[in-house]
């Protein structure tokens, strides 16, 4: 009888276990988990460029009053049929959104999850032309598509800057879709190499956030310095060392550390290879990754990625079988069907 007992229970043990990873496959937990960090969630790159991005924050804060917030998340859960925190996750990856679109000259838009909250935002006309003003200067435009096609150059240049601001979190990864399964194009790195910071400035950055923000201003010229920092290692390491991937992996842990942050300690290798493995950009990246994720991480257990194993989230290419995560774009408006630009 107690080894029946026994056995029963084992059973039921493994079943839940078993339905526990089903569920968090499907994206059923993500959407059961508060995933909001204070300030936004910023990467720590040091004191100059930290004063900006919490500068550039509380600004975003303050074009966002309370009564205006509540009026779009009223409308938000009683549509979407979303509970408290699902809302607040949509509400703080959008926020993020849009401190990318006051840097950078154009923004896709690659959730569909966070795109009806900017949907309801519009309606609130004068509540809305308040807030783009106030935080942008200007009025910030959403541009829906009719026919999207997905663009893997704005993929990978939002992948890159998204994670050079922010720590991605698992549900980042859900809402938003894969990171990093599209190299930068080599064209677009020899533009950094060789453009001149203002022309740099007018092909790829809000000029107009630049000119009226001290900080956006300083916040463009950082993204221009580190992807130049980071090509100009790649191709010092390349020349030095050859295009093997697996020396690139024990080169990096040499790095750990002296670089804490993980985004910037890999921006470096990201470079490499989509300078030297761009056709094969996958298999090079599963391969450095899994290279790197042998030593462990506890980036997952935090909430977010705060090591270099990477082991989980943002990296992994998981399976999220979901109606907005898990593919190259999410499932946003087709992919990158919408977008915003000033």
């Amino acid at each position: 009888m107690e080894m029946v007992l026994f056995f029963c229970v084992a059973a039921l043990f493994v079943s839940l276990i078993a339905i526990s990873i089903i569920a968090l496959r499907r994206g059923v937990w993500w959407k059961n988990h508060s995933w909001e960090l204070p300030e936004l969630g910023i990467q720590l790159h040091g004191h100059p460029v930290d004063r900006d991005l919490r500068e550039m924050i509380r600004r975003l804060e303050r074009a966002l009053p309370e009564e205006y917030s509540e009026r779009v998340k009223r409308r938000i859960m009683e549509k979407s049929r979303v509970g408290e925190t699902e809302w607040r996750n949509r509400w703080f990856e959008l926020k993020r959104f849009f401190v990318l679109t006051s840097i950078l000259k154009r923004v896709p838009m690659y959730s569909r999850d966070v795109d009806s909250v900017w949907h309801e935002m519009l309606l609130f006309t004068r509540d809305y032309e308040r807030f783009s003003n106030e935080f942008l200067g200007t009025y910030l435009h959403h541009d829906p598509h009719d026919q999207p096609v997905f663009d893997p150059l704005e993929r990978a240049w939002f992948d890159w800057t998204y994670t050079l601001f922010f720590r991605p979190t698992l549900y980042s990864r859900y809402v938003w879709g894969s990171f990093f399964r599209h190299p930068m194009p080599p064209e677009l790195l020899r533009e950094f190499e060789t453009s001149s910071e203002d022309q740099l400035l007018e092909r790829y950055f809000n000029r107009e956030s630049a000119r009226r923000f001290e900080e956006a201003k300083r916040l463009c010229r950082f993204v221009i310095g580190t992807v130049r920092r980071a090509i100009g290692e790649a191709r010092k390491y390349a020349e030095r060392y050859g295009r093997d991937v697996t020396g690139l992996r024990s080169h990096l842990f040499s790095l750990k550390s002296r670089e804490m942050e993980p985004a910037v300690w890999m921006l470096g290798a990201l470079a490499y290879l989509s300078l030297y493995h761009a056709e094969n950009f996958l298999a090079a990246k599963k391969k450095l990754l899994g290279r790197v994720a042998d030593s462990g991480s506890s980036g997952a257990g935090a909430g977010y990625v705060t090591s270099p194993g990477f082991t989980e989230g943002v990296w992994d290419d998981l399976g999220c079988d979901s109606d907005s995560g898990g593919g190259d774009g999410g499932s946003s408006c087709g992919g990158a069907g919408c977008g915003g630009g000033s």
